[in-house]
């Protein structure tokens, strides 16, 4: 019976009683043990609730809400999928187009802010270690890249019907965007947007987290 051992020690490849299935150890080619598949670590996602859209800007380290990986966790963060939402709510012409951007964040301190409750994506998994937070109460920040933004739409005329548009970026594995601890992500207006504006827009974020 041919047998598969390491090359290093005696040890032998053995198969799962149960499973019938064998277990393996990945390693990149540095020699260090790499996080498991995508498909076994815990996804969470979370959803902003109805946003109204500034007349002016926020500053540089405010925001709607934020996605915190909290220092001294021992795990990462990475963003999977980002969904934008918006929509008009009365018959209001607002001209102007200010975009929603997630901006990289750092910071110091413990979130001691509101929060909204991720949702698992398996129920058997624990609970999320990255906090998503509606203030940033308890934390010195400092701004970062952009790493993505969106569109709020125009109204051109405060007669007819508004229909909700919808953007989206799916992170590719590639691509995915990783907040080590001390690092996160803000949802902010950069650009003014009109006065007594009532348009609305609504985030859907999914994140992944493993340890690295």
């Amino acid at each position: 019976m041919a047998k598969i051992r390491s090359g290093v020690t005696t040890d032998e490849l053995t198969i799962d009683p149960t499973s019938k299935a064998s277990r393996v150890t990945q390693y990149d080619s540095t020699g260090k043990e790499t996080a498991a598949p995508n498909s076994l670590n815990p996804k969470f996602t979370v959803h902003s609730g109805n946003l109204v859209v500034q007349a002016s800007a926020h500053a540089a380290t405010a925001g709607f809400f934020w996605i915190i990986n909290p220092v001294g966790n021992s795990k990462n963060v990475k963003l999977r999928k980002i969904l934008f939402r918006c929509a008009p709510t009365t018959a209001l012409v607002c001209l102007t187009a200010p975009r929603v951007t997630m901006e990289r964040v750092t910071f110091t301190g413990t979130a001691s802010g509101a929060q909204l409750t991720p949702a698992k994506i398996e129920t058997s998994e624990s609970n999320a270690t990255a906090l998503a937070l509606t203030a940033s109460t308890g934390l010195t920040l400092a701004a970062g890249a952009t790493i993505c933004g969106f569109i709020v739409t125009s109204i051109l005329t405060a007669v007819g019907v508004g229909v909700a548009h919808e953007q989206q970026l799916i992170l590719s594995e590639d691509g995915e965007i990783v907040f080590a601890p001390g690092e996160g992500v803000v949802c902010r207006q950069p650009d003014a947007g009109t006065t007594a504006d009532t348009r609305k827009v609504l985030v859907n974020i999914t994140w992944e987290e493993y340890t690295p």
